[in-house]
């Protein structure tokens, strides 16, 4: 298709350290949980450029956190949003 133009980007967050904020103010960490996986980001954007004054951008994303799995939890979201810009 002409004018059309694919972006893909992938990010791994890693894993938060649960532990982190008690062992700052020194206390007893309790009802922290683990992390079970690393945290991850998928984001895919079409942009077309349909007409010289429009253009129409999807964008999908996807993101597992790092407790996904936690109590049998699913902890993803994914979105998309198409967007139109018009040039007066």
């Amino acid at each position: 298709v002409k004018n059309l133009t694919v972006k893909v980007g992938y990010a791994n967050y890693g894993q938060s350290d649960t532990l982190a904020p008690a062992k700052v103010i020194k206390v007893a960490p309790t009802g922290m949980v683990a992390a079970i996986t690393d945290a991850e980001e998928l984001d895919i954007v079409l942009i077309w450029k349909a007409q010289k004054n429009l253009t129409l951008k999807l964008f999908h994303a996807n993101r597992t956190s790092e407790y996904d799995g936690t109590n049998g939890k699913d902890l993803t979201q994914a979105h998309t949003r198409l967007i139109g810009v018009y040039k007066f």
